[in-house]
């Protein structure tokens, strides 16, 4: 990381690759011109075709510093203060779980399942909001409701769904606390990562609460499926996100409580409540 105080383009990349590379970040020049996009407000095509261009003091030191948070691996999201997800930004802080590309899943099964007017469904641990609003921007028949027991998600989900103009009703509470009868869809994105499990440095930035969860990994969707089994009404779909190895035994426990599988896209499955 450069620590003159003028320096150009191509060389702050070179010299932001090296560094992030020696930090074991393997998408280095990419994070690297990301971090230049973000900063100078300049398109990549541009930056790569002017490397001489200079940079001026004050925005070398705004790079220098976001520079130093992705060599000490906080994610790229954090930094930039948004994620993309299902062709939307979502604006995410540490308070959030950084929405994943595995969770479009959920998404893709439920616009394949076609919802009508005025069914209603509840996304339970909303976060940032990004699955209830890319669910209501998808499906705009639907009624949405979603719930976070952290207020501060709730906060940051309340100002996606504002300025991506989607109309949902969300509350702090936790979904021990809610009556899931009366929803046509529920939504869970709980935490399914066991204690121990290996992650990537990155993900020691996000709330811990949101990833981890205590009994393999599956202490909560245990606790909602068995919820789901008491007070879910038949016919409503349950879409459920959990690892590839805790998927057999979430559908052990889905038809336990009176729950068939329907299908599923890579981390993400859907049930149907029986009789």
């Amino acid at each position: 990381m450069s620590k003159n105080e003028t320096t150009n383009v191509g060389n702050w990349l070179l010299g932001a690759t090296k560094e992030l590379r020696g930090s074991n970040i393997d998408s280095a020049r990419l994070d690297a011109l990301i971090i230049l996009e973000d900063t100078l407000g300049i398109g990549r095509p541009h930056l790569l075709a002017f490397p001489e261009e200079a940079i001026s003091s004050t925005k070398l030191r705004t790079l220098n510093a976001k520079l130093s948070r992705r060599i000490n691996h906080e994610p790229l999201a954090y930094i930039r203060g948004y994620s993309e997800f299902w062709e939307h930004k979502f604006k995410v802080t540490s308070d959030v779980l950084i929405p994943r590309p595995e969770s479009e899943a959920f998404l893709e099964l439920l616009g394949g399942l076609k919802p009508i007017k005025n069914q209603k469904l509840i996304d339970i641990g909303t976060g940032s909001g990004a699955l209830a609003i890319s669910a209501k921007l998808l499906c705009p028949a639907l009624d949405i409701y979603a719930y976070d027991n952290s207020a501060r998600a709730i906060k940051i989900a309340r100002q996606n769904a504002k300025k991506l103009g989607a109309q949902i009703t969300f509350t702090e509470k936790s979904y021990a606390d809610i009556s899931l009868s009366g929803y046509d869809y529920i939504l869970a994105n709980l935490p399914y990562v066991p204690v121990g499990y290996p992650v990537s440095p990155e993900v020691n930035y996000e709330p811990k609460l949101a990833i981890y969860a205590k009994n393999g990994g599956l202490e909560l969707i245990r606790d909602l499926i068995s919820k789901i089994g008491k007070d879910a009404d038949e016919g409503c779909v349950v879409l459920l996100e959990s690892l590839a190895e805790q998927q057999q035994e979430v559908e052990s426990l889905c038809g336990t409580a009176g729950l068939d599988i329907y299908q599923s896209i890579g981390l993400v499955q859907a049930f149907v409540k029986n009789k």
